[in-house]
């Protein structure tokens, strides 16, 4: 029992007085629905892909299917637009760039990574720390300007169901939010569940012209961890006064 390593994959015994653990064949659980016939092969447990219908875990896809392992579905332009657009301000909105613009998790005292899974950003966070920013994946410069009603929006999902706050903050001097929404702390409050939802809000910049913005994404605070979170499509522009009706 001593020298148990915790591996399915892998026979354990001591011999001689030394912990040997012997590479096994068992049948074993990848974790990922989108494999079969799960196999030990050299201590690791790995499966053969299958086209099995599967759940992507998102609202804004139709006939999610398993496709090299990994679940995929169609996304339906109309409920959920791209941010493919020549006014969105974010850069590599879907993360087809990999994290390409994006800064590494910022923790102010909570403890996370960040990835890109299926084009998405996800963000496994172990320590929320005290305040909703104490967890931040942001971007920046972007530039804002005085006057113009702008539109957030992105697809946003989590392992647990929890709140996370968006801003657009000054990224220098006394860090103020642009973006005042319903969240004390300045930034609009998102109820994530699992399945990953569209979220749309709208904001006047009412302050001077500001070409050193970020924007944050806060999934820090307490009672939220561990707990992932994950983004797609992220969208902020001018709205067309043309079409707007407010």
């Amino acid at each position: 029992a001593q020298c148990a390593d915790s591996n399915g994959c892998t026979d354990d015994a001591c011999t001689n007085g030394v912990c040997v653990h012997t590479n096994n064949s068992a049948t074993c659980d990848d974790g990922n629905a989108c494999t079969s016939t799960d196999t030990c092969s050299a201590g690791v447990c790995k499966g053969t892909n299958n086209t099995d219908a599967c759940d992507d875990l998102s609202s804004c896809t139709s006939n999610d299917k398993c496709t090299g392992g990994v679940c995929r579905g169609t996304k339906d332009r109309v409920a959920c637009p791209s941010c493919d657009d020549a006014l969105n301000i974010i850069q590599n909105c879907d993360f087809t760039e990999d994290l390409n613009h994006w800064a590494d998790a910022i923790v102010f005292g909570g403890a996370a990574t960040q990835s890109v899974v299926n084009q998405r950003l996800v963000v496994d966070i172990t320590g929320g720390g005290v305040q909703v920013y104490e967890v931040q994946p942001r971007q920046e410069p972007l530039a804002l300007k005085q006057g113009m009603k702008y539109k957030i929006r992105m697809v946003v999902g989590a392992s647990v169901d929890r709140d996370v706050v968006v801003a657009l903050t000054q990224a220098a001097g006394s860090f103020d939010v642009y973006s005042k929404g319903d969240n004390a702390a300045g930034g609009f409050t998102l109820h994530l569940t699992k399945q990953m939802k569209l979220f749309e809000r709208e904001f006047i910049m009412t302050r001077a012209d500001d070409a050193n913005v970020k924007l944050e994404l806060k999934i820090g605070g307490p009672g939220e961890y561990p707990s992932s979170v994950y983004f797609d499509d992220i969208y902020v522009a001018p709205v067309d006064c043309a079409n707007d009706a407010g």
